[in-house]
């Protein structure tokens, strides 16, 4: 049964022709949860929609991208070896041309780890690819001893940065645990300090209000397993039904999900617009907690699915951010590697002409100027 039109708002009566502070409360926060469970359907939507289209879409054009550059490194590579001992380039676009040749092989020896393209860097390059990658995880691992204060065993194989980065985080566990260990024996303790008495009136006050919104859970969920427990059903459809409500039941229960507990209550009759606008205050402060405590995990939710691609965007928490955004930039990204291996594969056809190579020969070396 779909229930996502029904209003839980506390409307005007007639006796009563404005709402009470408590009732606007709780029809802002059933708005704000609402808003949240949309925003949230959207980004989880986002996050597996995304997924599909790196799988179908992205990671195959990607890899024909990458075969494009290992192709061209191969042609350029060939290039050199015909114009070797001639006139045609100058040693300012000789260089150039060794210089993007070492630089696609070893981002596609990282990246693919085509070995295949090892030889052709060690040709062309002052320092094979092993030593400079030797000389380049020493740089890290001191770099990351310095920054999070651990030693690395030279007796652990670390021949990657994806090996750096294990050990790495092994050592901050380890060290976490020791600490919480540690924090643990002391805080063993009893507390000497006494609590002031505002302290326990405050602390009394928030027990009373989380108490009181336990029981208020509670009474709907008891109400509604009453009306719909599927046991007391003798006919076997209505049984069917009845089963599956009670599973939205025990599950908007389990989660502390007041909204859905409601909109199942409205669902089989059991309220009305009417009964909620009878709602007391004190119940109505109970509800208020619990659907304030719903809106905070919904965020934190929303907040979750979102991490890895504010990550990836380098974006802050406070910075705009929407499923259409990320699925237009993924979009786009696919465009231009399509347009990049189109562009490949004019650069491979030109490495056959030693008129258009020249031009090329000239066309890195102004690249690498600007950077």
């Amino acid at each position: 049964m779909n229930t996502s039109k029904i209003s839980l708002r506390v409307t005007h009566e007639t006796d009563q022709p404005a709402l009470s502070m408590g009732q606007k409360e709780f029809n802002r926060l059933v708005n704000q949860v609402e808003t949240s469970r949309e925003a949230l359907a959207q980004w989880q939507s986002l996050a597996l929609n995304y997924e599909q289209k790196l799988a179908s879409d992205y990671d195959p054009q990607l890899r024909i991208f990458q075969s494009r550059q290992a192709d061209l490194v191969r042609a350029l590579d060939e290039a050199l070896s015909r114009v070797l001992g001639t006139k045609i380039l100058t040693k300012s676009e000789l260089k150039a041309v060794k210089t993007i040749i070492c630089d696609m092989a070893e981002h596609l020896l990282m990246d693919t780890g085509d070995d295949t393209l090892e030889q052709i860097y060690n040709k062309h390059s002052d320092i094979e690819f092993a030593a400079r990658q030797a000389t380049a995880l020493e740089h890290i691992k001191a770099n990351a001893a310095e920054i999070f204060g651990v030693a690395f065993d030279n007796s652990d194989e670390l021949n990657s940065f994806e090996d750096i980065t294990a050990q790495l985080q092994r050592q901050v566990e380890a060290e976490c645990q020791r600490r919480s260990d540690e924090s643990a024996r002391h805080g063993a303790r009893p507390k000497t300090g006494k609590q002031t008495a505002k302290q326990k009136a405050a602390a009394a006050k928030l027990d009373a209000a989380e108490n009181g919104a336990s029981l208020s859970l509670r009474e709907i969920y008891r109400k509604l397993v009453s009306a719909l427990h599927p046991d007391r059903e003798p006919d076997p459809a209505e049984r069917a039904r009845k089963t599956a409500l009670m599973q939205r039941v025990n599950d908007a229960y389990k989660k502390r999900d007041l909204l859905q507990l409601l909109e199942l209550q409205v669902a089989i009759m059991q309220i009305d617009e009417r009964a909620m606008a009878a709602v007391s205050d004190d119940r109505l402060k109970h509800f208020n907690k619990i659907l304030q405590d719903q809106c905070l995990q919904l965020q934190q939710s929303i907040l979750q699915v979102q991490r890895p691609f504010r990550e990836q965007l380098g974006l802050g928490l406070h910075q705009t951010l929407s499923p259409k955004m990320i699925m237009s930039r993924l979009l786009k990204t696919i465009a231009e590697l399509k347009q990049n291996t189109a562009s490949l594969d004019r650069e491979i056809k030109a490495s056959t002409n030693l008129y258009a190579f020249k031009q090329r020969a000239q066309d890195y070396k102004d690249e690498l100027k600007t950077r």
